[in-house]
């Protein structure tokens, strides 16, 4: 049986020697196909850096049930592309209760994903004043940010 990357080599040598020393400097380059007489390359990187996130509001009512909604800026992979629709990080939260869907029921923990490159997530206090340290982390990669968002027993 013949895979892809020795059907690809045989195709299109020297591409595949550019591929192999693509794969070397950046190891999240995957696939290189053949369309036609041309080749076209998709690259796909694991999220890097931190993650940008802000609290709406970043103050609630320790009541329970008040909440406020996490958004991270754009997360960006080594080369500053943005990742793709999909990619797992997962949500931690020091207090109160995420109540985001988990994204992924197999692996443990709760985890989100992005959309346009984006995380959002709702986190629901606790009915004690405290303060809450949301982070993310991502599945794959080395990328991962953290935010506080107070509960308070009267919202100022």
């Amino acid at each position: 049986m013949t895979t892809i990357q020795e059907a690809y080599r045989r195709l299109h040598p020297r591409s595949a020697r550019l591929h192999q020393e693509a794969v070397k400097t950046f190891p999240s380059v995957l696939l290189e196909l053949p369309i036609g007489l041309t080749s076209t390359s998709r690259r796909i990187e694991s999220p890097s850096g931190s993650v940008t996130l802000t609290p709406t509001p970043s103050t609630i009512l320790a009541n329970g049930t008040s909440t406020s909604a996490i958004a991270s800026d754009v997360i960006t992979d080594a080369l500053g592309n943005t990742v793709r629709d999909g990619t797992r990080f997962t949500a931690t939260a020091t207090a109160g209760t995420i109540v985001t869907a988990d994204a992924d029921l197999i692996l443990a923990g709760l985890q989100v994903t992005t959309v346009a490159g984006r995380l959002s997530l709702d986190l629901q206090s606790s009915t004690a004043p405290t303060t809450a340290s949301v982070t993310v982390r991502a599945i794959t990669g080395a990328s991962s940010g953290s935010i506080d968002v107070g509960f308070v027993a009267d919202v100022p």
